[in-house]
């Protein structure tokens, strides 16, 4: 968002990577985590790649909440589970209104959209660009450019 605010960082150790020792890659990799106050006290954790490896869901919108244009959303759904959802969603130029009933993070990874809560002021998303949509968030979300995020939801 244009108010120039980031994220802190989170430290890992990430283990080589498997294909430079010749073994084929399957899009996880391992981080190790601290499981006690001693430094050296790790253990192994898969990770999952956040790049679209999986097969994507296409659809469009409900079209009575459709503003302006023909949106397609592309979602690669890369996690669920617990209550949390994670992976990469697209969207095509177009507006249309949105009501959030989950928690979600996103980043922006491609794109420029216009976020207008209702009765508030419009936000323009860029890349780099991280944010939280609370429940209960009501107003329209306007792509101007082919927005790609990826993105975590608390249900």
């Amino acid at each position: 968002m244009r108010d120039g605010r980031r994220g802190g960082s989170v430290a890992a150790s990430i283990a080589p990577d498997r294909r430079a020792q010749g073994e084929p890659h399957d899009h996880t990799r391992h981080v190790g985590v601290r499981t006690g106050s001693q430094p050296n006290d790790r253990h192994a954790m898969p990770l999952i790649s956040v790049t679209p490896a999986v097969a994507p869901e296409t659809e469009r919108p409900d079209p009575a909440k459709v503003i302006a244009g023909n949106p397609v959303f592309t979602t690669w759904n890369l996690e669920e589970r617990d209550g949390l959802s994670c992976g990469i969603w697209q969207s095509t130029p177009g507006a249309w209104r949105i009501s959030y009933d989950e928690w979600e993070y996103c980043r922006i990874l491609e794109g420029r959209s216009v976020i207008t809560e209702e009765g508030g002021a419009a936000v323009t998303v860029e890349p780099g660009d991280s944010f939280v949509i609370p429940p209960g968030f009501r107003g329209t979300w306007e792509v101007v450019e082919t927005t790609r995020k990826d993105y975590v939801i608390r249900f």
